[in-house]
């Protein structure tokens, strides 16, 4: 992998849950030897907000209509040595996302890549975003449709449920 030298790096994003709290999850790893950055995907203006739906990559409820994925994605791309921590609605945020190192604790949902789930049943809406890879919000149709299913075949997603 070729690094850029006009980049800094290593940068840990990480990302906070649902009560939005980017501050206290900075403080948690401020002591680590590398930069942390801690967006925050808050809930009214001014600047950029989103709905609850921030950690599903939606665009925010601003006029700017950006997903909170596509934020994230600018930020990233100006360091290289990258890792994502994220830990429930941040878990849930990160493990969306791919091609990037995560650490990610208790997120309440998995996005599984193909339909099959360890346990069988008829359960409607199993595979929807969220969940799987049907009905996909325009940041996940645009880009991440072809990497998911080229993933899916190339690796065996059954191996770690």
């Amino acid at each position: 992998m070729a690094v850029s030298v006009d980049k800094p790096g290593p940068a840990v994003f990480v990302i906070h849950g649902t009560e939005r709290n980017a501050r206290d999850y900075f403080s948690c790893l401020q002591d680590l030897d590398t930069l942390v950055i801690a967006p925050q995907f808050q809930a009214s203006g001014p600047g950029m907000y989103w709905s609850s739906s921030w950690k599903e990559g939606s665009k925010s409820s601003d006029p700017q209509h950006v997903s909170s994925y596509e934020v994230l994605d600018r930020l990233v791309e100006m360091f290289h040595g990258v890792a994502i921590v994220g830990h429930s609605a941040g878990a849930q945020f990160g493990t969306r996302l791919q091609g990037l190192t995560f650490i990610v604790a208790n997120p309440s949902s998995y996005l599984y890549l193909d339909r099959t789930r360890p346990v069988s049943g008829a359960c409607s809406g199993f595979n929807n975003y969220r969940y799987g890879l049907d009905h996909l919000n325009s940041y996940m149709r645009a880009v991440s449709t072809a990497a998911s299913r080229a993933c899916s075949s190339a690796v065996s997603w059954r191996d770690m449920t």
